[in-house]
This record gives C-alpha cells, sequence and structure tokens, in this order.
C-alpha cells in the first residue's frame, strides 16, 4: 500500500479517531479546528476531497462529512499503528482477574478471558478452547458403576474430559478393572489415535473392547475439538449505532453466529500464534460480514496446543485498543496453555 503525503496521512488519521469516536459524519470544519499543524479550511477541503477521490474516504449524503472507507481504515491499521499495547494498569487488573478467576480450570479460564476481552473492547468476543493438532491421551479411568455397568473415562491434553458407559455381558471384578486400567495406561499414555492404532497389542476380549471404544472417543474428540468455542458479548455489538434499529442485519449476524460462519470465519483469519489479523470489511468473504471487521489472534504453544482468541464489530471500531486486547488476553491463553502442558499427570 502506498503511502500518502503527510497531510493526507493526518487528515485520515484525525477522521478516523473521530468518526469512531462519535459514530457520524466528520466535516472539514472539524478536521480544521481539530488538526495540530494549523491549515486553511480551503487546504483541508481539498485534501478531503482528494482523499475521497483516492477511495479512502467517502460521504453518505452530498452534504455530509466524511467517513473512512474500508480502504481508509485499511491504511490505517496498515501504515498507522504500530504494534498497539494496553496500559500497564490495564495489563495488570486483567492479568489478575484472570490468574485469580477461574482457578487454571481450562475451560473455566477460556469462558472468563472471552468475557474479558469482550467487555475490554464492547464488541462481540469469540474464543476456541484450546486443541493440539492431534488429541492425545492423558490418562484413561475405568469406573465401575453396577455388575454389568462401567463407565470409561478419559483425560486428553488440555484437561479435557471424554465419558462413555459400555454396558458388560459378564460381570468384571475390581482387580480386574485395576489391571486392565493399568495395561491400556502404560501403552496409551501419550499417544494419539494413530500412534495408538499403530501400536499392535495383543488384547484379551474385555481389554479389546475398552481399547476400541477409546479409539471411538479419541476420534471423537479430534472432530469436535476444533470446534468448541465461547462467545460473549452480542449485547455489546447489536448496542452499537450501526445496529440501531437495523433488525434484518441483527437478525443476519445472530444467524451467522448460530450457523457457526463467524467462528468459520476466525479460524480461517487466524495467523500465527502470537500475531494479530485485522479482516475489514468488504475483505470478508461472507456477504453479511462485510459490515464488519474482525480482528483474529492465536495463541497457545508452537507445534502444541494452540486455540483462537477474535473480536466481531463494526468497520467502525477502536483498532489500536481492540488489536491490543486481543495481543495481550492470547499471551494470557498462551501461558495457561503452557501451565497446563507442562502438568504432572494426576495421581
Amino acid at each position: 500500500m502506498a503511502l500518502l503525503p503527510a497531510r493526507r496521512t493526518e487528515i485520515l488519521n484525525f477522521v478516523v479517531r473521530e468518526h469512531v469516536a462519535t459514530a457520524g459524519p466528520v466535516s472539514s470544519e472539524a478536521v480544521t479546528a481539530g488538526l495540530r499543524i494549523r491549515v486553511s479550511a480551503a487546504t483541508v477541503r481539498h485534501e478531503m476531497a482528494a482523499l475521497e477521490e483516492e477511495g479512502y474516504l467517502s460521504r453518505p449524503h452530498v452534504s455530509a462529512g466524511a467517513v473512512p472507507s474500508d480502504i481508509g481504515y485499511r491504511y490505517y491499521v496498515q501504515q498507522l499503528l504500530t504494534s498497539p499495547a494496553l496500559s500497564r494498569s490495564e495489563q495488570a487488573a486483567l492479568r489478575n482477574r484472570f490468574q485469580h478467576g477461574a482457578d487454571r480450570d481450562v475451560e473455566a479460564s477460556t469462558h472468563l478471558a472471552t468475557r474479558m476481552l469482550s467487555e475490554l473492547v464492547q464488541n462481540l468476543a469469540i474464543v476456541t478452547l484450546p486443541h493440539g493438532r492431534q488429541s492425545r491421551l492423558r490418562h484413561l479411568e475405568i469406573v465401575y458403576l453396577q455388575e454389568l455397568l462401567i463407565m470409561l473415562v478419559l483425560v486428553f491434553e488440555g484437561a479435557r474430559l471424554r465419558k462413555s458407559l459400555l454396558t458388560l455381558q459378564d460381570p468384571v471384578d475390581a482387580e480386574t478393572l485395576g489391571s486392565v486400567t493399568n495395561k491400556l495406561n502404560a501403552h496409551f499414555a501419550g499417544l494419539s489415535l494413530a500412534e495408538m492404532r499403530s501400536k499392535g497389542m495383543r488384547l484379551a476380549p474385555f481389554e479389546e473392547r475398552v481399547a476400541e471404544r477409546t479409539f471411538d472417543l479419541m476420534a471423537e474428540d479430534e472432530e469436535a475439538v476444533s470446534e468448541e468455542y465461547l462467545a460473549e458479548g452480542l449485547r455489546h455489538l447489536l448496542a452499537q449505532p450501526e445496529f440501531m434499529g437495523g433488525a434484518p442485519r441483527a437478525r443476519d449476524l445472530v444467524e451467522a453466529l448460530e450457523e457457526r460462519r463467524l467462528l468459520q470465519a476466525l479460524l480461517t483469519g487466524a495467523p500465527q500464534v502470537g500475531n494479530v489479523r485485522v479482516i475489514i470489511g468488504g475483505e470478508n468473504q461472507d456477504e453479511v460480514l462485510k459490515p464488519l471487521s474482525i480482528v483474529v489472534g492465536k495463541y497457545g504453544v508452537f507445534g502444541g496446543m494452540s486455540g483462537t482468541v477474535g473480536i466481531v464489530g463494526p468497520t467502525r471500531m477502536a483498532y489500536d485498543h481492540t488489536m491490543a486486547g486481543v495481543r495481550y488476553l492470547s499471551s494470557l491463553m498462551s501461558e495457561l496453555v503452557e501451565e497446563v502442558q507442562g502438568q504432572p499427570l494426576p495421581d
């Protein structure tokens, strides 16, 4: 993207910030009064007309002031924002709340992070639960329920659980259950589904049935885990001026959320771990999302568990604060993943 002359850059910067703050068109008079470098009103009108001709600004009405276009926002994000960060006090408050609010439980912490981010930027936040490229078993347990009924409990990396009931043809005593549990843990702990299947173990009929059900649960987990997400703050997004009185637009947004199209847009646009990406208005592929912008980041451990953190809001959003919030909450979630992956298996 080519650089604009300094004066046009300053005017565009002012228009973006003023429009974000007021949600209204920005007049040349407001720009003239607000610019730090004093220039004439005629010069401001000329420069704004040039920005409009070049596609950086648009006018809702001929006699109205200007608002940034998608291209204008893109220039602002790409050229005028350099590593935006939250203030130290904001970071300290968020870290304290995150560390003490969910007792390091993965799902509860993800829920808390989603709520905190939504409250911070006053838009819709979507965060996926951490998952690995492949589900890996940390520990399995066989729980006796009744004479012919047991429960298989699998604990995966990331402290996720899957449970399944198994009915038995013949009773199995507690000693046998303990022996089978120890044998399967010795062979399967720490492995992915593909690695388990390649083991080629010799198993007794009951052991084989438990192993096959373990494989089924592993397959189900790999299919479902990347789609597990939490969303908070739809009310914040729908309270924005862009949605006031716009029932069809609000309905379309709710449908996109329920149909997981918003989630898919975040997953598709997510960058590498530690980075933040901004998708503005018409850059979205889904027609319903074209009035919106998405700020998305990735958290986790390279080569290990990871997840996605995103904000969905109108194109008129505080990109600097939103990008900083997504980046910081991603870092907190990355620390959580590192801690979870480093924990020893429970006794």
